[in-house]
């Protein structure tokens, strides 16, 4: 409406002499050309305004400047189109709701996130300035439904940021952590943001107000909520303050009764990676073991640190000091990895009766594990270490003992993949096993076990294939002449054979 009115007053313009009627004329020329380029409502409409200007004025010149800016003004009215169906999608209309997982509700989320990303593309091509204000608009209005959608406020920000514009990503910011103040990963970001940009003192007013309002938590999860913002705190605190801030936080930390022991695992951590203080790091873990000595994920925490130190020296005493806590159903875990490492030593030349003494007290423990009793314990003894023990006879014990085999490479695999030790340390043979298809499971358990996969899928399940002792085949037998006459020869067979029939044809001819 806009382009027509503004043509429209050119119109209007008077001409009183021959050179003010062609100033007129090429300045229509000029708005009718850029008009036709725009992807707008009723563009086509004005391209075939266009045309008849053009031709009003003279076929000669007519066809050469409506085939010069045809090209241009298809590609408005394909951009159009495209961006009418893209809006027509989103509801723009509706008042902002909180999540509640509605497939109507994802659905709007990934059209609105395809607009955006459709006007990040630039199709048509404009300036750094003018694409950035567009791209602003299409924010604002998919904020203006989905103001309590984290990720919007996030990418949004982000946009702002990669224009080298600090100062619009923290308004933005701003804007979404009073929209969601509670909001943990939003508020970390943000933090990270002021953090960039050297706003150290913003980002400690947030951490700040989050430890308040998760005190303030009734919920059940409260202690991990807690322990999450103090981690993340601290980790600020010792980049941006050193570290004796953040050890100031830690010691303030500890006096919260439910914080989790994720927090004396993150310190201790921090003092072994970044500070390089060992003896400091082994503290906080002996302090947490004394609140959390019932606790077999942080037992198994701290056992995962002394191996990753070396400090083998500590593991012995720590275990026998542990155990002694916990169930026997909570510290299998601790004793298999206990036996793991006893096992591992013996591999480089340790001491096999200490591993053998391991395993006796395991037996008397959890006398109803049958991986610990008799030759299964011995393959189970060796199950992290990727061994192959494919021979016939080895192969038709473990089909004996299909359940039992099992489960040292189950448990195996789990284990070693959720570890954060170094990823080397992974059997990468177990981890393949762990992450094949459930109809692979399915095919594998249900042929001779060879222990171990062998490093390719494939190859596993083509060794136990090959193991199989399968019936002879039956001898087939003649098939009753049917007493059908061909059409070749007149004989009477079983079968007609077309190819034979088609080359006794080809030597008759």
């Amino acid at each position: 409406k806009l382009w027509k009115d503004y043509i429209a007053f050119l119109g209007t313009m008077r001409a009183e002499t021959q050179y003010e009627a062609g100033q007129r004329m090429t300045a229509l020329r000029k708005t009718y050309q850029k008009a036709v380029a725009t992807p707008i409502h009723g563009v086509e409409e004005l391209w075939r305004e266009y045309q008849q200007f053009e031709n009003q004025l003279g076929k000669a010149t007519a066809d050469k400047l409506i085939k010069e800016n045809k090209q241009k003004h298809d590609e408005a009215v394909a951009i159009y189109k495209e961006r009418k169906s893209r809006w027509a999608g989103v509801r723009s209309e509706t008042l902002p709701e909180r999540f509640k997982g509605t497939d109507k509700e994802k659905s709007q989320l990934n059209k609105w996130k395809a607009l955006i990303e459709y006007e990040l593309s630039n199709p048509e091509k404009v300036s750094a300035s003018l694409l950035k204000k567009r791209v602003r608009f299409v924010y604002t209005q998919a904020l203006s439904v989905l103001q309590f959608y984290p990720e919007i406020w996030y990418d949004f920000s982000m946009f702002e940021a990669s224009g080298n514009d600090p100062m619009s990503a923290e308004a933005v910011f701003d804007r979404a952590l009073s929209t969601l103040p509670y909001c943990m990963l939003l508020s970390f970001a943000a933090c990270d943001t002021y953090e960039r940009h050297g706003n150290f003192n913003k980002a400690r007013n947030i951490y700040e107000g989050l430890l308040k309002t998760v005190a303030k938590d009734e919920s059940p999860n409260k202690g991990e909520r807690l322990t999450s913002v103090y981690v993340q705190y601290q980790r600020f605190l010792r980049r941006v303050d050193g570290i004796n801030a953040a050890r100031q936080l830690f010691k303030r930390a500890r006096m919260h009764g439910n914080l989790s022991y994720k927090m004396y695992v993150a310190s201790a951590e921090m003092e072994y990676r970044v500070n390089k203080e060992e003896e400091v790091a082994f503290r906080i873990f002996e302090l947490g073991l004394n609140k959390y000595k019932n606790n077999a994920k942080f037992a198994l925490k701290y056992i995962e640190f002394i191996r990753f130190t070396n400090s083998s020296h500590k593991l012995l005493n720590f275990f026998e000091r542990t155990v002694s806590n916990l169930d026997a159903k909570d510290a299998y875990p601790i004793y298999q990895e206990y036996r793991k490492f006893c096992s591992e030593e013996v591999a480089n030349g340790g001491d096999l009766a200490l591993l053998e003494k391991v395993e006796k007290r395991m037996r008397e423990v959890y006398p109803e594990k049958e991986n610990l009793h008799g030759l299964l314990s011995i393959a189970d003894r060796y199950s992290s270490e990727g061994l192959v023990l494919d021979s016939l006879d080895d192969s038709a014990f473990f089909s004996r003992n299909m359940k039992a085999a099992l489960q040292p490479v189950v448990s195996s695999a789990i284990n070693t993949t959720s570890s954060s030790m170094p990823a080397q340390e992974v059997n990468e043979n177990t981890v393949q096993l762990q992450n094949a298809p459930e109809f692979l499971h399915k095919l594998i358990s249900a042929l001779p076990n060879t222990f171990r996969a062998t490093g390719s899928q494939v190859v596993d399940v083509i060794n136990r294939i090959q193991l199989l002792q399968l019936p002879p085949r039956p001898t087939s037998k003649a098939l009753p002449s049917s007493g059908f006459k061909n059409n070749q020869g007149g004989g009477q067979g079983g079968s007609i054979d077309i190819y034979a029939n088609r080359h006794r044809k080809k030597q008759r001819n």
